[in-house]
């Protein structure tokens, strides 16, 4: 996590294991966060996900989280990731 970033929070990375997904374990990782960012006077929790990670994108998506732009070439050349917040 990366405080005071455009207004609020950004999540570098959410990772949770084949094993343990589906079990809501995520979606508490960022009600914390989103309490996190609040508490710090915040108005976003701010994240990128890769365009072709479908799976990531609804889970964000189901989480409250909108796409705001599209930043292609930034983890590897050909591939866009997209940049998304949730306002808190």
């Amino acid at each position: 996590m990366q405080v005071h970033w455009l207004r609020g929070l950004y999540l570098q990375l959410l990772a949770v294991l084949p094993a343990a997904q589906n079990r809501g374990i995520g979606a508490c990782v960022l009600r914390w966060l989103e309490t996190e960012a609040v508490s710090d006077g915040g108005r976003h929790v701010w994240i990128m996900v890769s365009e072709y990670n479908g799976g990531a994108r609804k889970f964000y998506v189901r989480n409250g989280y909108h796409a705001i732009a599209d930043a292609p070439d930034v983890v590897r050349d050909g591939f866009i990731e997209l940049l998304m917040r949730k306002r808190v």
